[in-house]
């Protein structure tokens, strides 16, 4: 059993008494906490389509005003769900809004809901996190002036997209491993992913040797549109990862440089797609909760030292004055 308050718990069941009896907590250390609620919501996208999300607020605040994240999830054949959630709960520490939305293309509401995605990456896929952000804000419960975006995998790429082609949207974004350009992620699919995902992200993204689906997936690329980035910008990659590689936050990082952004880029040399060693997901959850309190007056822990320990991130700043940069961070891209 779980809930959205409390983590899983495992319960032996005696048929014959008819009764349950709790054998272990997966995390003993978080019962007895107040931790906070997340609610399902409902808003109509700017075209009349009905969308779903969830809302998790941070217990004990008044449900106005605060600071918020947009959080885009990944697949993004995939969902959101309700129940417990660490990275939510780890914002609710900061004090920060979470809304996660269940954008058009978003498994389990039908096909119709399903395909109502289809070759809209950029487009309706990324103005319905636009319109699930003016939903919190005309709630009252998101400060527009601070809402940030954050997301991995394909949530990295519609942060990156929402920086690029939405400039004015956002204060801040955090991303991780997110495809910065369609033409290079084709290009650098892995083998097994050569009979058949790539087939489905020709039909549903785009076909890049068709010339009005190539002219597409430039526009909605965020490389070609790094020179509209002005908010500032959390990248972490995986290394290893084969399904969106290393080049893909390289080439974005180089183009913010380039073009005078601010970014802090972390890469991890023993991850993938998707980060596993608990050290290195405590290390960008604590650069997570510093940077959206930078940008948004939440709070944060201080992190002690460059990293947490174990963790292998190597931290690249991009943006900052020379006064605050370490040899590290003044290398160039």
């Amino acid at each position: 059993m779980s809930g959205d308050r409390f983590p899983a718990r495992y319960y032996l069941w005696d048929r014959r008494e008819k009764k349950s009896s709790l054998l272990f907590s997966a995390r003993p250390k978080l019962e007895g906490l107040q931790l906070a609620a997340t609610k399902p919501f409902d808003f109509t996208a700017r075209d009349g389509m009905g969308l779903h999300g969830y809302l998790t607020l941070p217990p004990g605040i008044a449900a106005r005003n605060l600071p918020t994240v947009v959080a885009v999830h990944g697949g993004p054949w995939w969902r959101d769900s309700w129940g417990f959630n660490p990275l939510l709960q780890t914002a609710r520490q900061s004090r920060l809004r979470v809304v996660e939305v269940n954008f058009r293309g978003s498994e389990g509401f039908g096909k119709k809901y399903l395909h109502a995605g289809d070759k809209q990456w950029g487009l309706k896929m990324e103005t319905d996190v636009l319109d699930a952000k003016k939903w919190a804000i005309d709630s009252g419960i998101a400060d527009p002036h601070r809402v940030a975006i954050a997301g991995g995998s394909y949530g990295g790429y519609a942060t990156l997209a929402a920086a690029a082609l939405y400039p004015d949207e956002f204060t801040c974004a955090f991303e991780q491993y997110g495809p910065s350009n369609l033409f290079t992620l084709y290009d650098s699919m892995p083998p097994y992913w050569a009979a058949t995902v790539r087939k489905v992200f020709i039909d549903r993204v785009g076909n890049p040797d068709d010339p009005t689906d190539r002219e597409m997936m430039k526009k909605i690329s965020p490389l070609f549109s790094a020179n509209r980035i002005k908010i500032p910008m959390l990248i972490a990659q995986g290394a290893n990862d084969v399904r969106v590689k290393q080049a893909e936050s390289e080439q974005i990082v180089a183009a913010i440089a380039k073009n005078g952004g601010r970014a802090t880029y972390v890469l991890y040399s023993d991850e993938g797609h998707g980060f596993r060693r608990a050290e290195n997901n405590l290390d960008i959850y604590a650069r997570m909760e510093k940077f959206l309190a930078d940008n948004l007056d939440g709070r944060f822990e201080p992190m002690e030292g460059e990293r947490a320990p174990g963790s292998t991130a190597v931290v690249r700043e991009i943006g900052l004055p020379s006064s605050s940069a370490t040899p590290e961070a003044t290398a160039s891209p």
